[in-house]
């Protein structure tokens, strides 16, 4: 899950009167124990407000429950009263970013939220206007961060952003000072989380951990489970690590990183039969991610010498995704002794060697001309 969809929380300006509105925005900033169910009373008086319905929509995705956000969003938006606005939009471009992120689509979805902004003071707008340009052009991303934090300083999404900014330019002590400052204030579970962040790159696992459990405190979220996983398995604990992914998947049954991470623990304690049904589950349940699954699917096959099933499965994938190189998986298969003489093999290795270095090359060349199989100049 992206960054922006981890921490984000919205309001709208009209529809409801401006002391509600900044009652419910002062509570969203002050109050991580908010939920989806938290607008319900005010949807009872206010049923075709943007507003609500756009923040309660956005609320149900910060759940990762994407069916009951989408159900709960046509609900109200087919009746003819409603009257679609900035956070509804914001809401359904969330909701497309989920199933199809970064793509040019999704970002006119955003592009339209940002014109049905007339007055130009929706900064959630603008901090997701931030995320989707700083892998393209920082710049241009740092304005859209500008605007949003001249609209409002103190917004604690907007200063999460902000420490965010400062960690991708490497200036780390101006990223810790902001997420220390909110840690202070103990507002949002994400400044514990990506506080102890710092501390596991720089090698502290006991200050991590510190921070991480803290953090706990204030709201569980699924960050917390994956990284005092990561922190355990480091410690070469493995029964604590092991239970931080189990719990974990208990609060948060379809997350895809603790099944991820918790597939890839049986694959490397070789307990093969659990991890191949951990990655079919996310394979099922993130169509999305499909392509990194089948990969992590694949390779527990080969290490378990189930070397027609991985077969199988990257005949799969090659029908899914079939303009992606699967060179490795054919090296991996012909190493493991399956069909020597494959048609598909000899067309494909040559073009895959041209990228392997050199150590990989020399390597590969024993191992396929024991195959009879030609071999390209490196």
């Amino acid at each position: 899950m992206s960054f922006f969809l981890n921490i984000f929380s919205c309001s709208n300006l009209s529809e409801i009167p401006d002391n509600l509105r900044i009652q419910i925005e002062k509570e969203i900033n002050c109050n991580p124990l908010i939920d989806n169910n938290y607008f319900n009373s005010y949807l009872v008086k206010y049923p075709y407000s943007d507003f609500l319905v756009g923040m309660k929509t956005i609320f149900f995705l910060q759940d990762e429950k994407i069916e009951e956000a989408e159900e709960f969003l046509q609900q109200y938006t087919k009746n003819s009263k409603f009257s679609k606005g900035t956070f509804v939009n914001l809401a359904e471009f969330q909701i497309n970013n989920i199933k199809n992120p970064h793509s040019e689509n999704t970002f006119q979805l955003l592009l339209k939220s940002k014109k049905y902004d007339k007055q130009k003071n929706n900064k959630y707008v603008y901090l997701f206007l931030f995320d989707y340009y700083l892998k393209k052009d920082i710049k241009k991303a740092k304005k859209y961060l500008d605007f949003s934090l001249k609209i409002d300083s103190t917004s604690t999404i907007g200063l999460l952003t902000k420490s965010y900014y400062y960690r991708e330019i490497g200036n780390d002590l101006e990223s810790i000072k902001i997420l220390e400052s909110l840690i202070e204030k103990k507002c949002t579970p994400f400044a514990f989380f990506y506080r102890s962040v710092f501390f596991y790159e720089e090698g502290d696992l006991k200050a991590a951990e510190s921070i991480l459990l803290q953090g706990m405190q204030i709201k569980e979220i699924p960050e917390f489970f994956l990284l005092l996983g990561r922190i355990y398995g480091d410690k070469n604990n493995k029964e604590a690590e092991l239970n931080y992914y189990e719990n974990g998947l208990q609060k948060f049954p379809d997350n895809k990183d603790l099944l991820n991470n918790l597939g890839w623990f049986y694959l490397h304690n070789r307990d093969f039969t659990k991890a191949i049904d951990i990655f079919n589950k996310l394979i099922d349940i993130h169509p999305k991610n499909q392509i990194e699954d089948y990969y992590s699917l694949i390779n527990v096959l080969l290490l378990n010498n189930n070397l027609e099933i991985a077969e199988n499965y990257l005949n799969e994938l090659i029908q899914i995704y079939p303009q992606k190189n699967y060179t490795y998986f054919y090296y991996s298969i012909l190493l493991h002794g399956l069909k020597k003489d494959s048609t598909l093999l000899n067309e494909k290795v040559n073009d895959a060697l041209i990228f392997l270095n050199d150590e990989e090359f020399d390597y590969l060349v024993l191992e396929l001309k024991k195959s009879n199989i030609n071999i390209i100049e490196h």
